[in-house]
């Protein structure tokens, strides 16, 4: 009996501590899924840019005018497939090249690269997850690179 008597309020010091680590992991488990997700949704949109400049067809390519168009286009696509992004989530830049050069000029690239950045911020548990991710947010790059293969 005397030693049940020494162990009294025990649980009410190891609560507090528990339950500190257990909202930590909750709050970090559920950033890192939105920063998960969001790197999805991005590698898609980019994947479909990458994918639509690549297959344009030879003579769009070869004109100035033209492929400027179809690269205005793929931006149109990178800005829809982007707004299936949560609020947190902010595209700071989206960057079309065909071999390291502007899509709009008129050459036939071999490749075209496709690259966002984006800014994710936590909505649910700023307070924990703020010291990780700062007043910028968690910065993620995602670049889709395809050879360009229209005829």
């Amino acid at each position: 009996m005397r030693r049940i008597a020494h162990q009294r309020g025990v649980v009410a010091l190891e609560l507090p501590a528990v339950m500190l680590i257990m909202i930590l992991m909750l709050a970090y488990t559920l950033f890192l899924g939105r920063v998960f997700y969001s790197y999805q949704v991005a590698q898609r949109a980019m994947h479909d840019v990458a994918l639509f400049m690549a297959t344009v067809p030879l003579i769009d390519i070869k004109s100035a005018s033209l492929a400027a168009d179809d690269a205005a286009f793929a931006s149109a696509i990178a800005a829809s497939e982007l707004t299936d992004l949560d609020s947190g989530v902010v595209p700071t830049s989206v960057n079309l090249s065909c071999d390291f050069l502007s899509c709009s000029a008129g050459t036939v690239p071999g490749t075209v690269t496709a690259a966002v950045q984006i800014s994710v911020f936590d909505d649910l548990f700023p307070g924990y997850t703020g010291l990780w991710t700062g007043d910028t947010g968690f910065s993620v790059v995602v670049i889709s690179r395809m050879r360009y293969v229209g005829r």
